[in-house]
Order: structure tokens, then sequence, then C-alpha cells
């Protein structure tokens, strides 16, 4: 597979997009939004049973080395202790997802930046080798990427890397065009993804953790699949309800007496669940302030995707 690029927002036609959609009312957005969740849910069946996640993001490091003012975990607002993720703690992971024979996607990140963590090369091996129907993925900002450790991350059998560029100056770093350039052509089967970011973005709240973000005026009246799809592990084991929670405040439970599917299928869980099936984020401190659409791309048909792309994925 060829790089994709994306150089960001661009050109006249993406300036008349974004000025549209600013003046389009909050209500029609969140109209369009519950009808594309409904019928995301009704394809999924999701009210008559949750099946077992389909990804699991693990945070081997609670630390990040950039200045995003969109993100708690920049260098200038992170207020977390530095941790790593013992290797017994991973590999008891492993076990119980050989154990369930599992298919879906290992993501080494969660609110982190990978690179910072020398082993995830090591862990990415691990799990192809153990679970080889499972793809593998990392997300990186690119500081810290380069062609050595890049080629390492290729040959451990890394599936995709998206690289978030992270920028002030509209410019690839120079690490990142020395990987893409050296490295990357030698990897055809491999998804790498090019995203041109700006450092000082607005985007989501983030469950309210987002330093630039904005609440909403009520909990918005929709319901969000990132419960259902994702299990999310910190580096000291806990269990978030969702990828957004950068501090792990709703822990629903911990890895190190728990498995899993314990946790995966626990009351935490399901309770939550029940509430966000019937659109109702108030029965969580931290759904309730959240302006996530509560679906993402990945989940939408293309005719879904392309209706959705007129309003926008934030408030």
């Amino acid at each position: 597979m060829s790089i994709e690029y994306n150089w960001g927002r661009k050109g006249l036609f993406r300036k008349l997009m974004h000025g549209m959609r600013k003046r389009l009312p909050a209500e029609k957005r969140i109209r369009l939004w519950q009808k594309t969740a409904k019928a995301v849910f009704e394809r999924k069946k999701y009210a008559q049973k949750v099946p077992l996640f389909t990804a699991i993001e693990l945070e081997t490091r609670t630390r990040c080395n950039s200045t995003c003012s969109f993100c708690a975990a920049s260098i200038l607002t992170d207020q977390r202790e530095d941790k790593y993720m013992p290797e017994s703690l991973f590999e008891k992971i492993l076990d119980e997802l050989v154990s369930l024979d599992y298919r879906g996607t290992v993501r080494f990140f969660v609110n982190n930046e990978p690179l910072l963590d020398k082993r995830t090369p090591d862990f990415v091996r691990e799990v192809k080798r153990r679970l080889p129907h499972a793809t593998t993925e990392v997300q990186t900002n690119g500081l810290k990427l380069n062609p050595a450790n890049g080629r390492e991350l290729m040959e451990a059998g890394l599936d995709v890397l998206f690289i978030n560029n992270y920028t002030d100056k509209g410019k690839m770093h120079r690490g990142v065009n020395a990987f893409l350039a050296e490295t990357a052509p030698d990897f055809p089967d491999r998804r790498i993804q090019f995203n041109l970011r700006q450092v000082d973005e607005k985007l989501l709240n983030r469950g309210g953790t987002a330093p630039n973000g904005e609440l909403p005026a009520a909990s918005l009246p929709l319901p969000c699949i990132l419960p259902f799809d994702e299990i999310v592990v910190t580096a000291d084991g806990r269990v978030t309800l969702c990828c957004q929670d950068h501090y792990f405040k709703e822990e629903k439970g911990n890895v190190n007496r728990q498995t899993l599917q314990e946790i995966w299928y626990g009351e935490g869980f399901q309770r939550l669940r029940a509430a966000l099936l019937q659109g109702d984020r108030s029965t969580s401190d931290f759904c309730k302030v959240c302006d996530f659409r509560g679906f993402k791309n990945e989940h939408l048909t293309e005719k879904e995707i392309r209706r959705n792309r007129w309003v926008g994925d934030m408030l």
C-alpha cells in the first residue's frame, strides 16, 4: 500500500466548507448525528448483544513530548505521574487475548507518545508472534520518529502507522521526512498515513479535559459507540470508559485484579451502555460534558460519510 498523505485544511473549498459549518445551527447537526448513530447501532445490533471489544488500547508509558494546546497530555499541562506498564502486566493482558483468540486491533497508544517507550517494537513483535490474526497499530506525533526506529517498528510487524505531524510552521518534521523517504518504501504492504496537523488546533473537548475545549450547554442527546468497541488500559492496569478520559477518572476495572472479559461485561460498563443506547449521557460525569458525536468514520457507509461531511464532526 502506498503512503497516504493528508496535508490538512487548505484551499478555497475547505475554507468555504468551514464557513458554512460555523453558520449551521447545532440542532441540525445533532439531528443528523442522531440519525447516523441510530443506523450504526442498528447495524451493529448492540441493543441485542455486546460483542467482545474490537480494539484494545495500551498506554505503556504515561508521557507525551508535544505542546499541543488541545490535549491535556501536553508537556505544558500534563499532571500525570510518569509510569511504565510492567512487562508482567503486558504479558497477562497478552495471555488473555490469546485465550480469547483475539483478532481485533492492538493499539500501542492512548494519551501518550508510544515512541517514548523504547519497548514498543518488542511489544509489537510479541503481539504479532502470539496473535497472528490481530492488527497492530501505532499513532505517533513524529517528534521521535526517524528511519532507524521506524524500521525497527516495521520489522517487528507493525501493520498500521499514523503520523500526526503537529507543527506551528506547516512543515514536516525532519525525522518524519527521512523515515517516509528512506524506510517506508521498503514496506509497501503496511498502512502508513501522514497527517499534517496544527499544534494549536481546537478540537473536541475530550470530556472536559482539553485545555482549549468548550463544554456544551447541556448533555448531548446522543449515544456513543466507544464503550461498545474499545477497551482502554493505562500503565498501571486501570481501565476507563473510553480513550477520551485522559486521567482515567471513570475507572471501570483494573487488569491487575480482573480479567479483560470481567471488566468488559462488568456492571460499570453495562450500566453505562444501557444509558448510552437511549442517548442518555447524563449518568456519567464524564460523558455528560463530552462533545464527541458518538461514532467515527470507520463505522459509517460511504453514503453516510458524505452526508456527515457537510456538517462536520464538531459542534
